[in-house]
């Protein structure tokens, strides 16, 4: 048996992972002697605490960041360089410690004085591997390289987990931490099987470290390359956030994601996530209760984007979050690895300033089909319309839930003395104040110009199970009743003497006479059918999508004329206020 005895270095202290994040257990075992341990949470405590009952006078943690292309060396403001080494080291006595705060992701090297094994459990935010590769040889630092399996109890070759890592040599040699006759620290050839020890018919199990020789700079951290490494934290305010997992293999892998709870038992949050497929521009979203997965052929992609539902949270100012696992999933897939990475979803209980879905809503359709065929004498429904019609309003919603549809409005607003910017929203028939930094004027084409805030007469806003309508009427003295002339004298509804007003279309009693009406009041109701937001009325992108039906009852004795297409709504002002 040949051994190599290594130097351990010390260096600066590493910071740890934000505070407010969910952790998970991690049970770490110490056999009699020298061992190598992967640790992939970052305990909260400092390192006196969490190493106060190891059997150990010293822990050394390896300091990838010493290998890292961008490792800062500058020595900041006082000018003097900083030399970083390989490792971080512990001390029972104290005064020689550099290794302050254990962080997640990391190989620790300690000697278990005692002669029987000591198992113990570290509680802490987890965080992706990641892995700066640097060359080395038989008296240089080694790879330190630790393994992550999805289950404990499955052994993968390490030909398949390293598959794709270009540091390795062509025919690389694995070696693992071992204690000498003499009790001190030394390497070995990894696993204890012939043929070919140390090689890539090595198998690898769950935590398992790895020294390995390196023959090029790299970033290759694992079968599964996830980012951000320490998850998403949503902190007081955000709703919106991303994980993104490469597929850094030569083989397909089927990738499984899972939200769980964290291990302290801390509040869930109800979080959404959307895999990219859009329907409109806008992204389709699911609620995370159940796991996620798909195949990612070599070097592709997965973005996966998630969402905190604050509508839902107490408000307490409590911290809440739970645990992302991604893993490989799939042992019949040729190469299959059984990696595992877990990261955090972090947040605090802080609802939002203005409560979903109060405020001002811009509505932007498209119709395209309508009920009538010229050639047609009954309604023919969803007959293609020759052209596409554009149509745009806006809806205002309450803090009691209450829907007005708008032909216009406006938003002023004025400078407060602390930076902000207070926003007033004012309805089509409101006096607008004076003294405004700003005012901006709102207004709708396809809306009566002398229409007033209309409120809707059944259903509510974003409820795909009660589409919102609201009916109006345009006036046959109204100018947009579309039988209106403004210097055609024949369709000015007067009487032949182009002064006395014409008797009311409104009234059938009055076709009867010799002076018959010239204009009645056109009926209308738009309809808006929103569709499944994921069974929630909040949406990330402050916008839902649906189906806009616009029915006229007046123009045809036969029935309404109605007209459907797709719409998309966007919450422009979160002011529950209006003056009206």
């Amino acid at each position: 048996m040949t051994f190599r005895t290594k130097t351990l270095s010390l260096v600066a202290a590493s910071a740890a992972l934000f505070a407010h994040a969910a952790v998970v257990d991690q049970t770490v075992t110490l056999n009699p002697g020298w061992n190598a341990v992967y640790v992939g949470v970052g305990p909260d405590g400092s390192a006196d605490e969490v190493f106060a009952s190891w059997p150990v006078e010293s822990v050394s943690a390896y300091n990838a960041d010493n290998f890292r292309v961008t490792a800062d060396t500058s020595g900041g403001l006082t000018g003097e360089s900083t030399v970083l080494s390989p490792f971080l080291v512990w001390s029972r006595e104290g005064h020689a410690s550099t290794l302050r705060r254990l962080s997640a992701d990391t190989v620790l090297l300690c000697c278990n004085t005692n002669s029987s094994a000591f198992t113990t459990s570290l509680r802490g935010v987890p965080a992706a591997p990641r892995i700066a590769w640097h060359t080395s040889g038989a008296d240089e630092t080694y790879n330190y390289v630790g393994v992550r399996l999805a289950d404990p109890s499955v052994s993968v070759s390490a030909a398949s987990y390293f598959a794709g890592c270009p540091a390795l040599a062509a025919n690389p040699s694995f070696y693992r931490v071992a204690t000498s006759s003499s009790g001190e620290m030394g390497v070995v050839a990894y696993g204890g099987g012939f043929p070919r020890v140390g090689s890539l018919s090595a198998s690898l199990t769950d935590g398992a470290v790895l020294l390995v020789p390196g023959v090029a700079i790299s970033d290759w951290s694992g079968p599964l390359y996830v980012s951000p490494r320490t998850g998403v934290d949503f902190g007081e305010t955000d709703t919106r956030g991303e994980l993104a997992i490469r597929n850094d293999g030569v083989t397909n892998k089927l990738v499984q994601i899972e939200y769980v709870a964290s291990s302290d038992g801390i509040s869930k949050p109800d979080v959404m996530f959307s895999l990219n497929a859009t329907i409109e521009s806008i992204p389709t979203w699911h609620p995370f209760t159940n796991s996620v997965s798909r195949y990612l052929s070599a070097g592709e992609t997965w973005t996966v984007s998630l969402a905190l539902d604050r509508t839902k949270l107490a408000g307490t100012g409590d911290r809440v979050g739970g645990i992302v696992r991604i893993s490989e999933c799939n042992p019949s897939d040729r190469g299959y690895t059984g990696f595992m990475a877990q990261v955090p979803i972090a947040a605090v209980d802080t609802k939002p300033s203005v409560a979903w879905p109060q405020g001002l809503w811009l509505v932007q359709g498209c119709l395209t089909a309508v009920n009538w065929q010229v050639s047609a004498e009954h309604s023919v429904e969803g007959v293609g319309a020759g052209g596409a019609m554009p149509v745009k309003f806006y809806v205002h919603v309450d803090s009691e839930g209450k829907c007005r549809l708008l032909q216009r409005a406006v938003i002023s607003g004025f400078a407060n003395g602390d930076g902000t910017i207070r926003e007033d929203l004012y309805g089509p028939d409101a006096e607008l104040p004076t003294g405004r930094d700003y005012t901006r004027r709102l207004s709708s084409a396809v809306l009566p110009v002398d229409m007033g805030a209309v409120e809707s007469s059944s259903g509510a806003f974003g409820d795909c199970s009660a589409p919102l309508s609201f009916s109006y009427s345009i006036g046959p003295n109204s100018p947009s009743n579309p039988f209106f002339h403004a210097l055609h004298p024949l369709f000015d509804n007067k009487k032949m003497d182009f002064e006395t007003p014409a008797p009311s279309g409104d009234d059938i009693n009055n076709y009867i006479g010799s002076v018959k009406p010239e204009r009645f009041t056109i009926g209308g109701e738009v309809r808006l059918s929103f569709a499944d937001n994921a069974g929630a009325v909040w949406s990330p992108e402050e916008s839902l999508r649906g189906t806009c039906t616009w029915a006229y009852t007046g123009l045809r004795r036969e029935g309404p004329v109605t007209a459907s297409g797709a719409f998309t709504a966007r919450r422009i002002l979160k002011s529950a206020a209006i003056e009206l």
